[in-house]
């Protein structure tokens, strides 16, 4: 505030004490003097108090007498230049400088150096301490750790937010940005019970400042206070994630966080809420189990989806893991516990549930029953391979170029098997086209001592049951009949063409005109023949070349 106008008294004391005339005394009234003085004795009272009366004394609201006085100013202040900038604030000016703020001392700094000889490899700087835990302590205190190394390229930077507190027993909670590249905070319980804070370094070359946020009974130290061995109990350490751990630590590369124990209890917040999403962390949700399960905790949530950014504007689904517990994978509308739209590939066994289902692999589902699919399945009676229907048909193939299979084998849904034949016609039937020397199928006994033989058998249900083939131990073919299950022998041919026939043979004789020549019967070989002029019935038989006859009277 600029002082009183000065120009009344000026010209009140060039009135009142004018000069004297030359020669004459000078002659002022003492009234005419008292007047002038108190005027101005007036006037300086008014110009004292116009410039203190803006700051007012606290407590009685009278402008200050004295330096030592607290007073107390209502309006703004702006100090270092002449123009409000519009904040609001009381307090206004282009820098300032604070020791302490709310009682809270300003960020402690200090620089280690390799180059401090004196000091050993690893140092303790004490800033803070909070006190015994007792009856009238609520103490808490929140810090943070700033820390670099002497360059980018020679260590890392770190950034550590904690709050502890001591009442009851030691508690702490801590984040960390960055690599703890020797740097860290340490606290050490003494036997009193007071808890001392410490910044650990090691001796290459760190800056670092702490700054405590705010704190409840907690003792503040004006500056480091060197140790070279902390005493005490250690009871925390954040250069041991292992033994204290972080709630998380955020690195370049490798991030991790702790979640605490639950023990399968629920999250105390939950959200019933379409179209909103909420995550929750829980450890040990299936109790002791130490899993780490990741809960969405939106009672009105759908599950978890998983994405990749294409584009600016554009994204890609990956996974999606419905309410239900079913999986997609490409898909957003998973219809079983795992649904993938793609092809699949597994670099070792795919392993299923030792259980008897009708469907287990299914390829083609129709209606959703245990029968009319395409798949497999294990029953009470064996591996079951499904088709879905009697029109259907298993079919086997073999690739023959890059565009074409060829097929080997069928299984018609009405029971037909067709091997070379694409329509069975019967219950078994096979086809092959040129086969070597006219063989279509081939059965072997393959042991080549002891052998049993080689036996077909052939079934007409409620009537007989024959077989032939090659019997045991013998170049020969034979057939057996039924017998009534004792399966007599029959017929037998002989490796050297000799026939044997247990029983009587009939058949029909040949009938011709003309008498057989030996071109017509190859040389050992027999015919009945009737002569049709003759009449004469006759057994011809080509010996060496020469043909003879018997004749049946």
């Amino acid at each position: 505030m600029s002082a009183p106008d000065d120009s009344y008294l000026k010209a009140l004391i060039d009135t009142n004490l004018a000069d004297s005339p030359p020669g004459q005394p000078r002659s002022i009234k003492p009234a005419i003097l008292r007047f002038t003085l108190k005027t101005l004795i007036d006037w300086t009272k008014t110009a004292i108090n116009g410039a203190t009366n803006a700051w007012l004394r606290v407590g009685d609201n009278q402008p200050t007498g004295v330096s030592t006085d607290t007073i107390y100013h209502r309006g703004k202040v702006i100090a270092g230049r002449m123009t409000d900038d519009g904040s609001g604030a009381f307090i206004q000016a282009p820098s300032a400088r604070f020791e302490a703020v709310n009682g809270i001392p300003g960020p402690f700094a200090a620089i280690t150096s390799v180059g401090e000889s004196t000091l050993p490899g690893t140092r303790y700087y004490a800033f803070t301490e909070l006190p015994a835990s007792a009856q009238g302590t609520f103490d808490f205190i929140d810090i943070s750790l700033t820390a670099k190394p002497w360059d980018n390229s020679s260590g890392k930077h770190l950034h550590l937010e904690m709050y502890a507190a001591n009442r009851g027993t030691f508690r702490y909670e801590y984040t960390v940005q960055g690599e703890q590249d020797g740097v860290g905070i340490v606290a050490y319980q003494q036997p009193d019970g007071r808890t001392i804070f410490y910044v650990v370094s090691d001796n290459n070359f760190r800056s670092f400042v702490v700054t405590i946020n705010r704190h409840q009974q907690a003792t503040l130290y004006g500056n480091f206070v060197y140790s070279a061995n902390p005493t005490g109990t250690l009871v925390f350490s954040s250069l041991n994630t292992t033994a204290y751990k972080p709630l998380t630590i955020i690195r370049s590369r490798f991030t991790k966080f702790n979640v605490g124990n639950s023990d399968s209890a629920y999250p105390a917040e939950t959200l019933n809420e379409p179209g909103s999403s909420q995550l929750t962390l829980a450890a040990n949700w299936i109790s002791g189990s130490s899993d780490l399960g990741l809960v969405n905790s939106n009672l009105a949530g759908g599950g978890f989806s998983f994405w990749q950014q294409t584009g600016a504007a554009a994204k890609k689904l990956l996974a999606w893991l419905t309410q239900d517990g079913n999986l997609g994978l490409g898909t957003l509308t998973p219809g079983e516990r795992l649904h993938v739209v793609g092809s699949g590939y597994f670099t070792e066994s795919v392993k299923f549930p030792s259980t008897l289902l009708n469907r287990k692999v299914i390829l083609y589902d129709l209606n959703g029953n245990d029968h009319q699919y395409y798949g497999m399945g294990v029953t009470n009676v064996g591996y079951r391979y499904q088709i879905s229907s009697v029109d259907g048909a298993h079919v086997f193939y073999a690739g023959t170029s890059p565009t074409t299979s060829a097929e080997l084998m069928r299984i018609t849904g009405s029971g037909r098997v067709g091997i070379g034949m694409a329509a069975p016609a019967y219950t078994l039937d096979v086809g092959s086209s040129n086969p070597s020397s006219g063989i279509i199928a081939q059965f072997t006994n393959t042991a080549t001592s002891n052998g049993t033989g080689a036996i077909m058998q052939i079934h007409q249900g409620g009537i007989a049951i024959w077989r032939y083939g090659i019997p045991a131990g013998a170049d020969a073919f034979v057939i057996y009949g039924w017998g009534g299950g004792s399966f007599p022998e029959y017929l037998r041919i002989s490796g050297d063409g000799q026939m044997r026939v247990n029983g009587s043979i009939s058949g029909k004789y040949a009938t011709s005109n003309v008498n057989p020549a030996p071109a017509d019967l190859a040389d050992g070989y027999w015919r009945v023949q009737r002569n049709s002029s003759t009449g004469e019935v006759r057994m011809w038989v080509n010996v060496g070349g020469t043909i003879k006859s018997v004749l049946f009277s």
